[in-house]
């Protein structure tokens, strides 16, 4: 169970990114044979569902609250006397 901790960190991210990004392999992968295809298809989608993720939750989303709410500069202790 420990191992699954990590995609507790993205799962809010999966569960936003997964229906768009089936929806554009759906519509942009094109494969002759049925059976590849399908392979494909969802190789394709785990892949980058799971990287689109961890790249907006781990990376993302961090760097944007330290831009939006930057932490206050500590005032010096001669500043007080």
């Amino acid at each position: 169970m420990g191992k699954l901790t990590a995609v507790g960190k993205i799962s809010y991210a999966i569960y936003l990114l997964h229906v768009p990004v089936g929806m554009l392999i759906k519509k942009t992968v094109f494969i002759q044979n049925q059976t590849v295809e399908v392979i494909v298809k969802y190789a394709l989608w785990f892949t980058l569902t799971f990287a689109l993720s961890y790249l907006l939750e781990r990376v993302m989303q961090p760097a944007i609250k330290r831009f939006f709410f930057p932490k206050p500069a500590m005032q010096s202790n001669l500043s007080r006397i």
